[in-house]
């Protein structure tokens, strides 16, 4: 997109930029520029339709930041006293975040989804989270299974809760395990318009980075072979650790 006249000095390009490094750029500098009455922002997200939709609905404008011109361009915004790199703001909402691990997987084949004490674990989620328990769960959140329909696993965990308790898993965002960000958006989104619980299924290893992103300082890290934990985050704090106490599993 072209840059509004006498803005900013960009040198200037001598191919197309590359979406691929201009995500890439984006989400390590996390752009933030504020020109006028214009806000214009570099989402921490690598998914381009999440893009697309952000920046048309807000009608904000967009600068392509990609190799080799990222400094060039960086210098170029900040000597115009235009640039603020974006550091993450704390969450301000209130709403309780229950963070679980995918249950157990089925070790025959990668991507095979639950093993048979995983199935009975989404079973018994049902008694952890859904009535009479009094978590008041009002959005469900799930790592998006993979382009070759593998890795299915933390859908097949929370699939049986969200049925009962009436609610879609929210998946439509297309993450990538690794977009960190994008979940805290979700669930900030969410916040917006809502006061009940927030319950985030995922793998092991990216639970903790959603922990950060939830405004959480100092987090653990979320045990190797403990398939039970519950992580509950509230004003970005890490108020409670817990087990789902699944019987049979959890003994």
């Amino acid at each position: 997109m072209n840059q509004p006249a006498n803005e900013i000095n960009i040198p200037t390009r001598t191919q197309p930029p590359s979406l691929t490094t201009t995500y890439y750029y984006a989400w390590k500098y996390g752009l933030a520029l504020q020109s006028g009455l214009e806000r214009l922002i570099i989402m921490n997200c690598s998914v381009a339709v999440l893009w697309a939709t952000t920046f048309s609905n807000l009608r904000l404008r967009l600068v392509l930041v990609d190799a080799p011109y990222d400094i060039e361009v960086l210098k170029a915004i900040k000597s115009a006293s235009l640039l603020s790199v974006r550091a993450e703001d704390d969450p301000t909402f209130t709403n309780i975040v229950y963070l679980i691990r995918n249950g157990e997987m089925n070790t025959n084949k990668v991507g095979s989804g639950l093993s048979v004490q995983g199935e009975e674990r989404a079973q018994c989620l049902k008694n952890v989270f859904a009535p009479p328990s009094n978590l008041t769960i009002g959005y469900i959140l799930a790592e998006p299974a993979k382009k070759n329909g593998n890795g299915t696993e933390a859908i097949d965990t929370i699939t049986p809760l969200a049925q009962e308790l009436g609610l879609t898993v929210d998946t439509s965002w297309h993450v990538r395990s690794y977009d960190s960000d994008c979940v805290g958006d979700a669930a900030s989104a969410f916040a917006a318009n809502s006061t009940a619980s927030i319950l985030i299924c995922w793998e092991r290893e990216y639970l903790p980075d959603i922990a950060e992103v939830l405004g959480v300082n100092d987090v653990p890290s979320w045990p190797k072979k403990s398939f039970n934990v519950i992580w509950t985050v509230q004003n970005n704090t890490l108020i409670d650790m817990s087990s789902e106490d699944c019987p049979g599993l959890d003994d």
